[in-house]
């Protein structure tokens, strides 16, 4: 007997790469402005970030980090897939206020970077920083 298949909710989306928690300062820019931001959980595909929920609508939406114990530093284009508001009764530290951010493009240098940065570190799972779909 075949199983039913339970489809996801829209705007869900699987994971395609691995996603690792790590708390690093970064910046989010836009033309005429950025915002300081740090990072809660990182892939090759996007970036969990606690900052102002509020951010601006922009198509020139910037991600910029340096990543640990690498040179330089990556500026990538993204877009907010979602957004957390603080919640009551839930600590800024157990579910900070953020975002779900994609990254648009990496260059090929960009992505092995990243994926150097994640590989060696423990994966965590879906749910842990925000809906699947982030990255």
């Amino acid at each position: 007997m075949e199983r039913p298949r339970i489809p996801l909710r829209e705007g869900l989306e699987h994971r395609l790469s691995k996603r690792v928690a790590v708390t690093i300062p970064a910046r989010l820019c836009w033309s005429g402005g950025s915002v300081r931001c740090e990072t809660r959980n990182l892939s090759e595909g996007g970036v969990f970030v606690v900052v102002d929920p509020t951010l601006p609508a922009r198509a020139d939406l910037k991600f910029e980090v340096t990543l640990p114990g690498t040179m330089g530093s990556l500026t990538i284009p993204v877009e907010v897939r979602w957004v957390r508001e603080g919640l009551p009764g839930r600590s800024a530290e157990e579910l900070p206020a953020g975002c779900g951010l994609r990254f648009l493009s990496l260059a090929p240098g960009q992505r092995e970077h990243i994926r150097q940065f994640v590989v060696p570190r423990e994966s965590i799972g879906p749910g842990d920083d925000g809906p699947e779909g982030s990255d």
